[in-house]
């Protein structure tokens, strides 16, 4: 059976191949030769390329979940979304070429942005959870989509922006947010963005322990 270290050398490697090129290019004997894994130890692992990839968004959400502010427990839900989706892009940044890459391969590829979508639908799941935002069936699937959808958006700006305090991504995730209140049903009072991006500013001079631990090690 893979050890939990080789599945993350197996993930690290992917993402690493995934940075220069595209999700169809990366072949699998390349990854486990980098992971140093041999094909049947990355076969009893992963079940192929999307697999790993889902992984990968595990390991993000598991570490975004980990870092929930609880600060904000009494905040409304549209200021602990943002906080989250905000924390999310902290995660991902040491990837960010990878993820780049995966974004315009799901575009090339209807079919696999649609199984992509099903995946971060499931994060999206977990962050509205961790915003405070917790529905079962026809309901939680809207409210999943409709955060996907503020996600896709703001991922577009962030791809591209260069400020260290990301402030045209978090406009673009506050400006998500707001137009998408009823269908998330996160209504509620909010603080000016200006406010926000000062005390986002504030809160990344202070250490957090598990800030590194996905984008260092995958």
């Amino acid at each position: 059976m893979a050890t939990d270290k080789q599945k993350q050398k197996i993930v690290e490697a992917f993402l690493a191949r995934l940075a220069t090129g595209s999700f169809q290019d990366v072949a699998l004997a390349d990854v486990a030769t980098d992971a140093a894994v041999t094909l049947p130890q990355l076969r009893e692992a992963f079940d192929g390329r999307l697999a790993i990839y889902a992984e990968y968004l595990r390991r993000v959400d598991r570490e975004v979940l980990a870092g929930v502010d609880a600060a904000l427990a009494d905040e409304p839900v549209r200021e602990r979304l943002l906080d989250v989706l905000m924390r999310r892009f902290d995660v991902i940044a040491p990837q960010k070429a990878a993820v780049r890459a995966m974004r315009d391969s799901t575009r090339r590829d209807p079919l696999l942005g649609l199984a992509v979508a099903g995946l971060l639908a499931t994060s999206m799941r977990w962050m509205l959870i961790a915003g405070g935002v917790d529905r079962a069936g026809l309901q939680g699937a809207v409210r999943a989509h409709g955060l996907l959808a503020v996600w896709s958006r703001a991922l577009d700006v962030w791809l591209d922006d260069e400020d260290p305090g990301l402030a045209a991504t978090m406009v673009a995730v506050d400006k998500g947010l707001r137009r998408g209140d009823q269908l998330l049903g996160i209504a509620g009072g909010m603080m000016s963005c200006a406010e926000r991006i000062a005390g986002r500013g504030r809160r990344r001079e202070k250490p957090v322990a598990a800030e590194g631990t996905v984008g260092e090690g995958i």
